[in-house]
């Protein structure tokens, strides 16, 4: 189902909003899930403490493997308060940033329309006017969305298609908006590629895909993410360079300095998981990209993400947001 908003209520390119430059930012919100049972969805760690004491639901849990997801799903006190004040965490981060407020965002891991209604309530008064989400097969319900100040004219999800030798145990659709501005259509891609414990071929099909999609069409394009491509799968094979060969890459041109957008603590390393790319060859060029970050989403001892914690209240997600500035020729 997909649901789109409009303020405007605008048919005719017309009504398009002119624009030079844009920014838009990704930020994967790490699990931003109502406190409401999504029926089909294996969400039944993100709920209220008072649905989860039944022999149901604690039988479901006991057969989770992982004993830190197990712990979640049997005691984690997933309430609609809690619900509230992560999403008040990202609006105080939006609020942050002041005249840098980006005119779209990209928003990964979050589960439905009624979570994606809830964040754009509140962050509606700093301008934005427009959202649009469509359910995807992800087994756990979480998608890929787009919150933005330009008009929305049309959005859809594409399936992606990976080789038969390559296994993945669940994917996201990549989804595709079409924003108004400047008298044209821009196309904007959300992409949750497979985990980096799936095979790096399963990223490579993913970019494959991306790649036929944005080739279809002859309209202006930005695709951006949660690409999952680690700073050692990078090393091995390069795929962030290839891609800058004809694309912007948002770390690899403009935030040369920054360390990446999520932080290892296994081994000690920051990864460009997150990246904004678009083509070299459409009137478009990249004025500069940052990552965003403050005592809300950062963790100012050791400058390393900030997740959301129930308890304290404090964080977002153990993702850092990028942003980039893009000229429009």
């Amino acid at each position: 189902m997909i649901f789109r908003f409009f303020l405007l209520l605008a048919l005719s390119f017309s009504y398009f909003i002119s624009a030079e430059q844009i920014s838009i930012m990704s930020y994967n919100l790490n699990n931003l899930f109502d406190a409401q049972d999504d029926v089909g969805k294996d969400d039944k760690a993100y709920l209220p403490i008072a649905l989860k004491n039944n022999d149901d639901h604690i039988m479901g849990c006991l057969q989770v493997n992982n004993s830190k997801w197990r712990n979640e799903c049997l005691f984690l006190d997933w309430s609609e308060e809690v619900v509230q004040k992560k999403i008040s965490n990202i609006s105080d981060l939006l609020i942050s940033m002041g005249e840098s407020q980006p005119d779209i965002i990209a928003i990964q891991e979050i589960e439905n329309l009624n979570v994606l209604r809830m964040l754009f309530s509140k962050i509606e008064a700093l301008g934005y006017t427009d959202f649009a989400l469509i359910e995807g097969e992800d087994y756990r319900g979480i998608d890929n969305a787009i919150i933005s100040k330009y008009p929305i004219y049309g959005a859809r999800n594409f399936k992606i298609r990976f080789s038969d030798s390559v296994e993945v145990t669940s994917s996201r659709p990549i989804f595709e908006v079409k924003l108004g501005l400047d008298n044209e259509i821009i196309r904007v891609y959300v992409v949750h590629f497979p985990a980096p414990y799936n095979s790096a071929n399963s990223r490579i099909d993913a970019l494959n895909n991306l790649y036929a999609i944005v080739n279809s069409h002859d309209d202006k394009w930005i695709a951006l993410g949660d690409f999952n491509i680690t700073s050692q799968e990078e090393k091995d094979l390069g795929i962030y360079s290839q891609l800058n060969n004809d694309w912007y890459v948002s770390h690899l041109d403009g935030c040369k300095k920054c360390k990446g957008t999520f932080f290892y603590s296994q081994d000690g390393t920051w990864s460009f998981l997150d990246a904004i790319v678009f083509p070299k060859n459409k009137k478009m060029s990249l004025e500069t990209s940052y990552i965003f970050k403050n005592e809300i989403n950062v963790d100012t001892k050791d400058g390393k993400p900030r997740n959301f914690g129930i308890l304290t209240g404090k964080g977002i997600s153990d993702h850092l947001p990028i942003v980039a500035e893009i000229k429009i020729n």
